[in-house]
């Protein structure tokens, strides 16, 4: 164990997560929860209580040195995975025709909010161990994309495409961000990376506007045509 070691950033990050989703849970449910309930804050109040669970878990978690969850990344994907598939077969619980969760008493157990921390886990360790590589031997990224399209597949089939969808940018920001090779240059690449490169490129584009030619074509005046007047010679309207 370590001593506890605040985040300020974090905290304040968290706790206003906190607050804005108690505040949308009970303007959700007020109605609801008065007439099915006869207490318009009862939904309210379980996302608070549930949500306090939660903070005092992130506190314990947080004493645990990093080590720990390095060694235990592969055996929680592991699970995961395993989780993913059980939760496909009838001990799964199915509601509006989706199957996501495992029902344990008055809880239930959605996997794919697990799987989306521990692909983040695993593709941390994965690139830090292997991250030099990734330019050099493009086979490096067979391992880390096999199990982001076989958790991807099983989150699909539940069917919950929008939490696939999810957990595949979230791994390939990772590699993308760990500079894994990608299908255009490299100069291009660095330019989406750079500071300030949108802003940029949206100044261009005002500037070639007020110019009256669309951007990356060459002044008037100079020896090749363009593209505005390529389009006056095929009789474009625009």
């Amino acid at each position: 164990m370590k001593s506890l070691r605040l985040d300020a950033a974090i905290v304040l990050a968290v706790a206003a997560l906190m607050v804005l989703g108690a505040v949308m849970v009970y303007s959700a449910s007020a109605v609801k929860a008065d007439r099915d309930m006869g207490d318009a804050s009862f939904f309210f109040k379980r996302q608070a209580v549930f949500g306090l669970a939660g903070l005092a878990a992130m506190f314990l978690f947080s004493l645990i040195p990093y080590r720990f969850w390095d060694r235990a990344v592969i055996p929680l994907l592991v699970a995961v995975v395993a989780l993913l598939a059980l939760v496909l077969t009838p001990l799964g619980h199915t509601a509006n025709s989706a199957t996501r969760w495992f029902r344990i008493g008055p809880f239930s157990l959605q996997v794919a909010e697990l799987a989306k921390l521990v692909v983040v886990m695993y593709m941390a360790r994965y690139l830090a161990r292997r991250g030099e590589y990734l330019r050099q031997d493009h086979m490096t990224l067979i391992r880390p994309l096999v199990i982001l399209l076989v958790i991807t597949s099983l989150i699909a089939a539940e069917p919950d495409l929008g939490t696939a969808i999810f957990v595949g940018l979230i791994g390939g920001l990772m590699l993308f961000i760990a500079g894994a090779p990608m299908p255009w240059p490299t100069h291009r690449r660095k330019a989406l990376t750079r500071p300030g490169s949108s802003a940029a490129g949206a100044g261009r584009l005002c500037r070639c506007h007020r110019q009256g030619r669309p951007p990356g074509t060459r002044a008037p005046g100079s020896q090749a045509p363009t593209a505005a007047a390529a389009c006056q010679g095929r009789g474009d309207p625009g």
